[in-house]
């Protein structure tokens, strides 16, 4: 609820917008007996200083520093830490008024011409002298830094991909109060933001900021409405005895985005393809390019935890409609060997690990380092959760580094086994009797992290799973005893080992809780496939063929440290740019 119509003063009061309790000094200004400056009522005796509005450079901090001391309590000032972090880290939000001459009175004898004169030598300056060391006495400041969620947490650092701008002080020296400099200050400031959000001030944000954010106590909400803020209801964030309240203000719309203008070279690639053309499962791959450019505050511009660059994914990979798209993006400072990567489903869904999509992504990178000549290079791709490690092999193929599952089995005729059994023979056995099914069953259980359930199969219950179209996913969406899919395998039978066949397993996934009724190929499921195929075939290496309708091929070998390295071949199926 908005509560600007329910003040119509003309008063206000500078106060510092505090950042959210901790238990350590807790930065807020008290600031309810400084004196009320009123625009209406003043007087010809009242003096107006010459303001320069600057950025505030390493040399002011002591002088901030004892502004903010002289302000607040000991136990609520800002320690000199803290407002140094501020300038290290959000330089372009912390902001200082500067007397640069001697007050004179308001209703003086100086000529039109010579105030529009004194005005412009000023707006050269504030232009042009940003990182002034002793030029003039600062008599007030304002600083704020970037985050993502006005809450208590968010605020605590600077994000500089924050699509909020978080105002932690409003400062007027004690001395200077009553003089109009606090809405002065933070009309400059206000337009220093907005010239900033459309780059004219020389400081270019990749990220717009949305909204400016504060928290004022009651007494000095109308200095906040009438600068322009509204009032959004009473905080949640509490300090002290008194009631605080979230005031913001939304600037105004940003009609380009730094993305409307980019392009990103992205691709199609076949990951675990055989000989065959149309086999493996495709996966689109997304090259950021930008994103190991530093921005003005000394932070990577490309940050996956923004909402609005979640957002941005999720639109990609919903256009490309593959069941994985995998976005990489070069880490710093590591000559191109390692990157940073996430992925996502075709409907949307960020998962933590994709095998074939970095399987796909490895093969990007690749070949990117063939052409500047660099060969048998090994790179490494830092996942949400997982630092995963590839490397070229022979034949074509890419060795990935993931990290090995096992399986914990469902304890005999548990609630947990019966409910899974339900919904294994429900969709993919409807017409078999609960018995019959029962004696299908070599194993049940899930990975030791919940999310997959595993299930393997004589073989020939494995043959008889229907076709992808004729299961029914119903029962697999409503069974909450896994939260990613399925993997429903069979060791392959003596008679097709002696016929030629080279797998030592065959696997189905089913994935419609990620929206993937079935996957392809999935690289991550023999995370699980892998451990457990080498243990019951006592062999350190074994060869997985997913049937799926294309069909591929993975090798798994079991290494030390809870390793597992997983080998298979990419085709490259299409190529082009990004638009969107």
């Amino acid at each position: 609820m908005h509560l600007t119509s329910l003040f119509n003063m003309e008063a206000s009061n500078e106060e510092k917008a505090p950042p959210p309790v901790s238990t350590n000094n807790t930065d807020v200004e008290e600031s309810t007996n400084a004196p009320l400056e009123d625009p209406n009522n003043a007087t010809p005796t009242k003096v107006e200083p010459t303001l320069l509005f600057r950025n505030v450079c390493p040399t002011d901090l002591a002088k901030i520093t004892a502004l903010e001391k002289a302000s607040y309590p000991a136990d609520e000032a800002a320690s000199r830490a803290k407002i140094q972090y501020r300038q290290h880290h959000a330089a372009a939000f912390f902001r200082c008024a500067v007397l640069v001459n001697e007050i004179s009175p308001i209703n003086s004898t100086n000529s039109a011409d010579e105030k529009d004169t004194n005005d412009a030598s000023i707006s050269f300056m504030n232009d042009n002298l940003n990182s002034l060391n002793g030029m003039g006495e600062i008599v007030g400041f304002i600083t704020a830094t970037r985050c993502h969620k006005f809450d208590e947490e968010s605020m605590k650092t600077h994000v500089p991909s924050g699509k909020y701008l978080a105002i932690h002080s409003v400062v007027v020296d004690e001395k200077y109060r009553k003089l109009g400099i606090g809405t002065r200050m933070m009309k400059d400031y206000i337009n220093a933001i907005e010239s900033i959000r459309a780059n004219q001030s020389g400081t270019k944000l990749k990220y717009p900021i949305e909204k400016i954010v504060l928290l004022s106590k009651m007494s000095n909400v109308p200095f906040y409405i009438r600068s322009g803020f509204a009032v959004m209801g009473k905080s949640q964030i509490q300090h002290g005895q008194d009631d605080w309240y979230d005031c913001e203000m939304v600037m105004k719309e940003v009609t380009e985005t730094v993305k409307k203008d980019k392009s990103y070279e992205c691709w199609i690639m076949d990951s675990f393809a055989t000989a065959t053309k149309g086999t493996g499962n495709p996966a689109g791959v997304v090259l950021i390019t930008d994103a190991g450019q530093m921005d003005v505050e000394g932070e990577e511009q490309f940050d996956p935890h923004s909402e609005d660059n979640q957002n941005w994914m999720k639109v990609v990979a919903k256009e490309f409609n593959l069941s994985e798209t995998a976005f990489i993006w070069e880490r710093p400072n590591t000559d191109g060997l390692e990157y940073n990567i996430r992925y996502y489903t075709c409907n949307g869904t960020e998962v933590e690990l994709c095998g074939h999509a970095t399987l796909a992504s490895s093969h990007v990178v690749f070949d990117k380092l063939v052409e500047v000549g660099r060969r048998d290079i090994s790179i490494t791709f830092y996942a949400s959760s997982d630092v995963l490690k590839c490397k070229p092999a022979a034949g074509r193929k890419i060795h990935m580094e993931f990290p090995a599952k096992n399986t914990v089995e469902f304890e005999a005729d548990s609630e947990d086994e019966k409910a899974a059994k339900q919904t294994i023979r429900e969709s993919l056995f409807p017409n078999m009797s609960e018995d019959d099914f029962d004696s299908t069953i070599r194993y049940i259980g899930v990975d030791d992290g919940c999310d997959d359930l595993f299930v393997e199969l004589t073989a020939d219950a494995f043959f008889s799973i229907p076709e992808a179209s004729e299961i029914s996913y119903v029962p697999m969406m409503t069974f909450d005893g896994y939260s990613r899919g399925i993997i429903v395998c069979c060791t392959v039978p003596d008679e097709l080992k002696e016929a030629g066949e080279k797998a030592d397993f065959f696997s189905r996934f089913f994935g419609p809780k990620v929206g993937i009724n079935e996957d392809p190929v999935t690289g991550s499921a023999h995370c699980v496939l892998g451990p457990y195929f080498t243990k019951q075939l006592e062999k350190n290496c074994v060869v997985g063929s997913q049937k799926s309708e294309r069909g591929g091929t993975v090798e798994c070998t079991l290494l030390e440290d809870g390793v597992v390295r997983i080998a298979g071949s990419v085709t490259k199926a299409m190529s082009g740019n990004l638009f969107l």
